[in-house]
């Protein structure tokens, strides 16, 4: 879908918006550097694009802000902040505007439609929906009593729905459905999370420590030995390298849990030194 950006610069126009607002197949975004206009459209649940000028105007709401930056040495920028979008992104004042996979993302989260992370020769990786909750309840009762699988709470639903609202559009990343495209099943889940891991040069025994990725998973168990893990894997490090910016990330595990120890190797992570349960990869290398 291609699309379009619609400019809201008076009052006029603000009401025909109002009064006849797009809808969801017509791919628009509003667009308007007002802040009472942008207030106004997302108070009336329509996806807008508010232009800031370095005020700081209070709005809320709204689906994108782009912060319209001042010459600073390297030419006048502006900031693109946006849900799931990596924060501090920065963008051309006007190329956010040519940018149809930013553009049809913003649009995506206005309307609720999970984004395509990856898609593999036999695996689709996508944001969750509410309708994978019964299959991953199953996936996550498999591995009861698992120390490296953090179940569910005792009000699944509401957990899922409070992370799917919160985790994706504030962070853009989190833990993502994977798919097995020929047959359509949930195959499992892996993304990123945060972990606390210990700095270099730390010791056991309360060490400095640093936040960064931590690359997380849980696939099938009638899925496995299909290479699923690794295939997962090495297209959500690339995204998380190539569209989120990280640098690094973390991967831990149990000293027993010797397929997840083999995969981390396999992936080029390198097990932290006097730190078993922790392995570490540079992205910056692949």
């Amino acid at each position: 879908m291609l699309i379009r950006l619609k400019e809201i610069k008076s009052e006029e126009a603000l009401r025909d918006a109002l009064l006849h607002p797009a809808r969801a197949e017509d791919g628009v975004l509003y667009v308007t550097p007002d802040a009472r206009t942008a207030r106004a459209l997302a108070k009336a649940d329509l996806p807008c694009i508010f232009l800031e000028d370095g005020r700081q105007q209070s709005v809320y709401g709204v689906d994108l802000v782009i912060a319209q930056g001042e010459d600073d040495g390297f030419g006048k920028c502006g900031r693109a902040r946006t849900d799931g979008a990596p924060e501090g992104q920065m963008e051309a004042r006007d190329m956010w505007r040519a940018d149809q996979e930013l553009l049809l993302g913003v649009w995506k989260r206005h309307y609720g439609i999970p984004w395509e992370i990856a898609s593999t020769e036999r695996l689709l990786i996508r944001e969750t929906v509410l309708e994978d909750l019964p299959r991953l309840l199953a996936l996550y009762d498999q591995e009861r009593g698992n120390p490296d699988v953090e179940p569910f709470s005792d009000h699944p639903e509401e957990e899922l729905a409070a992370y799917i609202q919160n985790r994706y559009p504030f962070y853009g990343y989190g833990l993502w459905t994977v798919v097995e495209r020929s047959t359509g099943q949930v195959a499992g889940r892996m993304g990123f999370s945060e972990t606390r891991i210990p700095a270099d040069h730390s010791d056991a025994y309360g060490g400095a420590e640093e936040t960064v990725p931590e690359l997380s998973y849980l696939i099938a168990r009638e899925c496995r030995r299909k290479g699923y893990a690794r295939e997962a894997a090495e297209a959500v490090l690339f995204y998380g390298r190539n569209r989120l910016g990280f640098t690094r990330a973390a991967l831990r595990t149990s000293a027993g849990n010797t397929a997840s120890r083999r995969l981390a190797v396999s992936l080029g992570f390198r097990e932290k030194k006097d730190f078993p349960d922790f392995f570490e990869l540079d992205l910056t290398s692949r």
